[in-house]
């Protein structure tokens, strides 16, 4: 039985190998490996097939601690990266995610892992740079990874060899409020990257930073005189750019942001 987590606000990602992965807790009563009350947080892959057959997935090793603490890792959303290549000339296929533990999880999608009690069987884990847990996801754009965690700055990882930058490239001075921000990226191509977050707050605010230098603010919705652009706050909103205009959930309805003619 998959019980889905607060990571339901993000929905299942799937690969071009017909994989499904999403954070989740994964209790099997018939075998009663775990209690309810341990339900192990996992980072499932799902084979696309009939029934109920999983390839594989991460499973932390702490997990029980971090289940009763509340600091799991079923609260942020998975992101697939396109295939890297290694320093060793080998294409890797990974999927990078976050949760409450602040830790930053790189797994390789075709062997993530699974448990083992004394160590993480992982490709790559981050400890350190995330302020706060991550109740949202993580977005790519040439090369880089961008993390807005709870009470966090917008934080930039570059993907160098297929491993990710242990820290920063660059960040934003704006914080991020509970539950923190999935970024959206909007270019022209690879080049003239708008990284766009929504900042949940007494009112709403839509902020826009330079892609390859966070401390560069293009951009925010409270910048316009007499309140022009504020919005109605909301949570978990991530902006959708498209036809030259941004889109912005609001509890009564969509902010839209554009070029004034």
């Amino acid at each position: 039985m998959l019980v889905l987590t607060e990571a339901t606000i993000d929905p299942f990602l799937c690969d071009a190998a017909r994989q499904h992965f999403a954070p989740c807790l994964w209790h099997d009563p018939e075998r009663q490996r775990i209690s309810r009350q341990q339900q192990l947080r996992q980072l499932l892959r799902e084979a696309v097939v009939f029934g109920d057959a999983r390839a594989g997935g991460l499973t932390p090793l702490n997990t029980v601690s971090e289940s009763n603490g509340d600091v799991d890792f079923g609260s942020g959303g998975p992101l697939l990266l396109p295939d890297v290549v290694a320093a060793s000339g080998t294409a890797r296929h990974l999927a990078v995610g976050a949760g409450k533990d602040q830790n930053i999880y790189v797994v390789d999608r075709d062997n993530m892992g699974k448990f083992n009690s004394t160590a993480n069987n992982i490709y790559q884990e981050i400890t350190g740079q995330l302020a706060d847990g991550m109740w949202s996801k993580p977005s790519y754009f040439n090369n880089t990874v961008y993390f807005a965690a709870v009470t966090d700055a917008l934080k930039a990882f570059p993907v160098t060899s297929a491993m990710l930058a242990t820290s920063p490239s660059s960040q934003s001075t704006v914080h991020f409020g509970y539950p923190g921000a999935t970024p959206t990226i909007s270019a022209n191509g690879a080049t003239n990257g708008i990284v766009w977050a929504v900042e949940n707050n007494t009112t709403g605010v839509l902020h826009a930073f330079n892609a390859t230098n966070l401390a560069s603010e293009l951009y925010n919705s409270n910048q316009a005189a007499n309140s022009r652009d504020q919005f109605a706050d909301n949570k978990y909103i991530t902006p959708v750019v498209t036809n030259g205009k941004v889109y912005v959930g609001t509890p009564h309805g969509v902010a839209v942001f554009g070029l004034l003619p």
